[in-house]
């Protein structure tokens, strides 16, 4: 009985996507005739939206800050669609039997972590030496499994990023054993950038020095402050001076050094956040991300937001933090080489952020992470005990897959530049035949009269406040060119916000 009600099940989830999509094509109009009258009529039902303002911000407004200061919006990618069941045969297929040349990242993730920062929502896991054993063995079993897959034979791996939780939990052996396992089986570039996240207090100078004989080249460290009284709001226990001295004897490795660092911390000020950027020249590292904080409920900072918000900083406050930060480090000879990371090192080109942020794929291994191949979109089990029984079952362990549309190209580029802190919009030319230059111009113009980007001859560089709003600004130029690929009937239908999309607003 249980099998015929998945099959009936299954067949409802078939026929309901087939009903959608053949719905959505019959919705979308094909582009005919003058294509810029047919564009420009497309995109008039986008600046008839009774809640425009919303999207894209004031028109004339008192500050940089103010134009966007009362948007309030949610990207829904209409491009994108759950896959039933079946669906994920079309996935093995492509892994056995499909090739590639296009540029490929990797993920590797590790769910531990010793402590649980007060700010964070994705904490799953405790570390604990049988369970990080277990799921160590069960990783290099998955890594073992693409060995010689089909889809990997003409690709080159150009970058892999070891992440978590927090990989530092994992002792040196055991680091050394995934890093050997991802060189042996993955076809890396003779360049790739491979990454080993971690926080500073899990980290010590025998784990580096395995992670680097092993092939590491970068490592990043989640400091987010130097401040030993914010660090201890934080649930961080190591103190400044502590944090300083690692930092210190990495660096002097010769290899690179990434930290993370946020703003918006409760009680901090632009003094205490120049006072950490500081810290960062001085101890002689590649390059720092400046990321701000984001509060979540049922966090432990999220209850105290909650209780008395008193002691944040205000939007506004927010935003004067973020610019004084990023004017900080442009004064002392910083390269901004995305919208929050700065690097002072020639070496350093945070290859697999922006990899990822610019679409590529992204070969995703572990519990609780997604990746991307081909076409598709998948997410790996969050459980452990279902990620290692898939694992051992010697199929690919992932739980829910999706499909992107052929503008999802177009979509990936808009982020990736807008995350650069530069938009071209005639480089989208190469990936449609839509004239994007001309039709968003007026947008644009919007925003680089309110003080949020400058122009050269069709280049838009944002400029302090408007990286601070660069999110803002990129979910609205999505959303204005979904009524140019699609048309306003799909455009401005509401549709089920999917996982993919709830990752893209999550920023």
């Amino acid at each position: 009985m249980k099998k015929i009600d998945k099959i009936t099940t299954l067949g409802k989830m078939m026929l309901k996507d087939k009903i959608t999509s053949s719905w959505d094509k019959l919705l979308t109009e094909k582009p005919q005739g003058d294509l810029m009258v047919f564009y420009k009529k497309r995109l008039e039902h986008f600046w008839r939206l009774p809640d425009l303002e919303k999207i894209i911000g004031k028109e004339k407004a008192a500050s940089s800050y103010a134009a966007m200061e009362e948007v309030d919006v949610l990207f829904e990618d209409k491009g994108i669609k759950p896959l039933p069941p079946l669906g994920q045969n079309a996935f093995k297929k492509l892994l056995r039997e499909a090739s590639s040349s296009r540029p490929i990242a990797a993920y590797i993730h590790i769910p531990f972590c010793k402590i649980r920062c007060t700010y964070c929502s994705f904490f799953k896991q405790g570390s604990s030496i049988k369970a990080e054993a277990e799921y160590v063995t069960k990783l290099l079993t998955e890594l073992e499994q693409m060995r010689n897959m089909h889809y990997l034979k003409t690709a080159e791996i150009q970058a892999v990023f070891l992440g978590g939780g927090t990989p530092g939990t994992l002792t040196k052996e055991q680091l050394s054993s995934i890093l050997q396992k991802v060189r042996q089986v993955l076809p890396l570039s003779s360049d790739c950038e491979i990454t080993v996240e971690s926080s500073i207090y899990d980290m010590d100078e025998e784990k580096l020095a395995a992670c680097i004989e092993n092939g590491a080249n970068r490592f990043s460290f989640g400091v987010q402050t130097f401040a030993t009284d914010l660090r201890r709001q934080l649930g961080r226990p190591d103190t400044c001076e502590e944090v300083v001295r690692k930092l210190k004897l990495f660096a002097a490795t010769g290899t690179k050094v990434i930290i993370d660092l946020i703003y918006g911390l409760p009680g901090q000020t632009k003094e205490l956040l120049q006072r950490d950027l500081q810290f960062y020249l001085d101890c002689g590292l590649s390059g720092v991300d400046l990321y701000k904080l984001q509060i979540f409920p049922g966090t432990p900072l999220g209850n105290q937001f909650k209780a008395d918000q008193s002691n944040f900083p205000t939007g506004r406050e927010l935003a004067e933090l973020f610019v004084s930060g990023a004017e900080f480090l442009s004064r002392n000879g910083c390269r901004q080489l995305s919208c929050c990371h700065w690097a002072t090192d020639d070496r350093e080109i945070s290859r697999y952020n922006t990899m990822v942020k610019e679409g590529a794929q992204v070969l995703a291994f572990g519990a609780g992470c997604g990746g991307s191949l081909g076409n598709y979109a998948y997410m790996q089990p969050f459980d452990l005990e279902k990620y290692g029984s898939l694992v051992d079952k010697g199929i690919k362990p992932f739980v829910m897959l999706f499909e992107r549309d052929e503008f999802a190209p177009v979509f990936a580029a808009i982020k990736g530049q807008f995350d650069s802190g530069v938009f071209e919009p005639q480089k989208l030319r190469s990936l449609s035949e839509i004239p994007f230059s001309e039709l968003l111009f007026p947008l644009l113009e919007r925003w680089r009269n309110n003080g949020l980007m400058e122009d050269a001859d069709g280049v838009y560089k944002l400029t302090p406040m408007g990286l601070f709003w660069q999110n803002q600004l990129n979910r609205a130029v999505m959303i204005a060119v979904q009524y140019l690929v699609y048309g306003p009937r799909v455009a401005g239908r509401k549709s089920a916000l999917t996982m993919m999309s709830a990752m893209e607003n999550r920023t």
